[in-house]
Formats: C-alpha cells, sequence, structure tokens
C-alpha cells in the first residue's frame, strides 16, 4: 500500500527546475520516449542523484493516478501536472 502525505493548500509553492524536469520526463516516459529522448532520458536521469529521486518519487504519483482515472482529484491532478510540465527539460 502506497501512503501519500496529506496536502494542504499552505505547502503550495512554485517547483524547483529539478522538479519540473522530474515531472516532465514523467509524463514523457509515460507516453512513450522516442530513441533520441530516450538518450536525453538517461542524461538527465545519470546527471545528479536528485533526479533520479524525484523521477521516482512523482513516478510513484503517476502510477497511482494511472490506478484510479476516474477518480475527479486525480483527473484534476494530472492535467496540473501536464501543464507544468511543459517546457522542463533541465
Amino acid at each position: 500500500m502506497i501512503i501519500l502525505p496529506a496536502y494542504s493548500s499552505s505547502d503550495e509553492r512554485e517547483p524547483t527546475p529539478a522538479e519540473r524536469a522530474a515531472l516532465h520526463w514523467v509524463v514523457r516516459c509515460a507516453s512513450g520516449l522516442a530513441p533520441e529522448h530516450e538518450r536525453e532520458f538517461r542524461a538527465w536521469l545519470g546527471a545528479a542523484l536528485e533526479h533520479r529521486a524525484l523521477f521516482a518519487e512523482f513516478s510513484t504519483v503517476w502510477a497511482v493516478l494511472d490506478r484510479h482515472p476516474a477518480a475527479p482529484a486525480a483527473s484534476a491532478e494530472r492535467v496540473e501536472i501536464c501543464s507544468a510540465t511543459e517546457g522542463a527539460t533541465t
């Protein structure tokens, strides 16, 4: 069983560049990567321990959302995540 931390509006803040990039890669990997993007992803993932940790964390959340696609909160969160990743690759 996966337990996600409680969320409150006081937790809101702008994601860091590394968080944005991790979200970007989670979304991209979920839809499949072309070979050239796979190399770019592997380079980003190997560039810092933080990248690997964030990718693992966000992938877990994405997987939880994926198991509950009909849940309104999950759908809203997925739209927010996808919007937050636009243009983030660093």
